[in-house]
């Protein structure tokens, strides 16, 4: 039974090693058929990588390829360009630009504002202000997105905050168009991003169209800025423009003289602008030709409220200014002027009184409404309607009304116009700076007081005529504005008030801010001329104006 019982155990343990066996060698099978297919698979996709690997090769040099054909393509295309934009023939640009939109719409603001940056970068400034209207006219009247803006927001800067040539006397047309075309878009698309812009880079802008002493630039600044209602920027340019105004009302014309009536009742500045010396002997218009129908609605409802029309609103206004109140015989006055001391004044023939007058007082600096008049006296120019104050009547006028802020205005011994604040009654008043008298000199580019006498000065009909004559610096050559002074200037108005004028505008431009290196060409120019008449026709028969002014 023993013996039985182990052959027993030993036939199983054989089966159970036996089972062991087989099942090792189906599982080492089954491992081996694994690693054969996975072996199979690598060798297939390391073909498929040497073969994506040749296909990325042979994608990167199409793409190194394609690369230098785009970039011949292009420089072809500027070649072509260029071409085309010294040939200066607008239909040929114009074809160009209108297949360029239908071929390639969303890239044809693009392409609009590369052509005008072209152009004004090449100084063809007629060229780039034909095409900002182009532009204008063409433009998709679907809203632009925040791209489109950007290309608007980097021509503008282009065009409106770049240093400007005084030289390039086409240069006006580009701000002209610029703005015509920003206030047309800003009626009818989202505006903010430009408002944006006029809001941030007002300095910069107004700077640069006062400087280009154009009037109707300076309108479209105006009606632009008008467009976009922002009255705040509005009180500042015609701040600067009441400061410019003797640069540009010669050359205003009837409308852009009557627009600028209407905005500065719109804005509550009307006695600032009829105070302007020569403008009250002028014929307004009733309106501008141009005055839009939103402009007319905008700018026209307190008039039309008071059943008053511009001409109308005006003499009521001039009469005003006139300073007399006829039934009380009362002086008001808006703004005073300071009067030098009496060491700094030309021994001439002006003789003062005292009277009392009632002066505007202010709440703040700022502040547009007259806050009252108070009743003060000050020096009045017999036989005429100046009105001055000195140091002393100042002081009094602080004691009564400490804190509060008036217009004052000061003048050189000459009583010529230096400059205009709005002056806080707390402070004793500002100087006019020491002006020693002295002897002939012939005129300096350096800085100092000396102005030349008052009787000398030249009176606007004087700086209208020369101007009327065709005398200017932008444009022309020395060679046709010496034809000028020399055939029609000095044998019409004399030399003497020839010389006067152009010394004149010399200290008006050198005592505008940065005036030295913003007029540095106006400057040398006029410069030259009086040097010239001087060496010309000077014979020691009155004193040579001086071109010195405050520092």
């Amino acid at each position: 039974m023993v013996i039985k019982a182990e052959k027993l155990n030993n036939n199983i343990k054989t089966n159970i090693l036996k089972t062991i066996e087989t099942e090792l060698d189906r599982l080492n099978d089954k491992y081996n058929s694994e690693i054969n297919f996975y072996e199979i698979k690598v060798d297939e996709l390391k073909g498929q990588v040497f073969s994506l690997s040749g296909e990325l090769h042979s994608q990167e040099t199409s793409i190194v390829n394609l690369e230098k054909d785009n970039s011949r393509l292009k420089a072809e295309i500027d070649i072509l360009q260029n071409l085309l934009l010294e040939n200066k023939n607008t239909t040929m640009i114009e074809s160009y630009l209108l297949q360029y939109k239908e071929k390639l719409g969303n890239k044809w603001l693009e392409k609009c504002t590369e052509i005008i940056e072209s152009n004004i970068q090449k100084k063809y400034h007629d060229q780039a202000a034909y095409f900002i209207s182009f532009l204008n006219n063409h433009l998709p009247v679907t809203s632009l997105n925040d791209y489109d803006y950007s290309l608007l927001h980097e021509l503008s800067a282009s065009v409106f905050l770049e240093w400007i040539d005084l030289d390039d006397i086409d240069y006006e047309l580009n701000f002209i168009n610029l703005f015509k075309f920003l206030r047309a878009n800003g009626e009818v698309r989202n505006n903010i991003p430009i408002k944006s812009f006029f809001i941030d880079n007002l300095i910069g802008i107004k700077e640069n169209v006062f400087l280009s002493n154009s009037p109707q630039a300076i309108i479209e600044m105006i009606r632009c800025y008008m467009t976009f209602d922002l009255t705040e920027e509005l009180h500042d340019i015609f701040d600067d423009l009441m400061g410019e105004w003797l640069f540009v009302e010669h050359d205003l014309s009837e409308d852009q003289l009557s627009y600028i009536l209407i905005l500065s009742y719109y804005l509550g500045r009307e006695s600032d602008l009829l105070k302007q010396p020569g403008i009250a002997d002028k014929n307004i218009k009733e309106l501008p030709d141009f005055l839009s129908e939103n402009e007319r609605n905008y700018l026209l409802p307190n008039i039309s409220q008071n059943n008053s029309s511009v001409n109308s609103k005006t003499k009521e206004v001039k009469r005003e200014i006139e300073y007399k109140d006829e039934e009380n015989h009362e002086v008001f006055l808006q703004r005073i002027t300071k009067l030098p001391n009496k060491k700094n004044r030309p021994n001439t023939n002006v003789h003062f009184e005292n009277v009392q007058v009632k002066i505007a007082i202010y709440r703040n600096k700022s502040a547009n409404i007259v806050y009252e008049y108070i009743k003060t006296n000050v020096q009045k120019i017999r036989g005429s309607m100046e009105y001055f104050i000195t140091k002393n009547q100042l002081k009094s006028l602080s004691k009564n009304r400490p804190g509060y802020w008036i217009d004052l205005e000061y003048v050189d011994k000459g009583f010529n116009f230096i400059s205009k604040e709005r002056f806080q009654l707390i402070e004793l008043a500002r100087p006019v700076k020491k002006v020693e008298h002295d002897s002939f000199k012939w005129p300096v580019t350096e800085i100092n007081p000396e102005s030349g006498n008052a009787e000398n000065e030249p009176d606007l009909n004087t700086k209208s005529e020369l101007r009327k004559l065709g005398y200017q610096i932008s444009g022309m050559s020395r060679i046709k504005r010496w034809e000028i002074l020399e055939k029609k200037a000095v044998p019409q108005l004399g030399l003497k008030k020839v010389a006067y004028t152009i010394a004149f505008l010399v200290r008006g431009r050198k005592a505008m801010k940065n005036g030295l290196i913003r007029n540095q060409n106006s400057i040398t120019e006029w410069e030259y001329d009086l040097q010239r008449l001087k060496d010309t026709f000077y014979k020691n028969n009155f004193f040579w104006p001086s071109t010195k002014v405050n520092n």
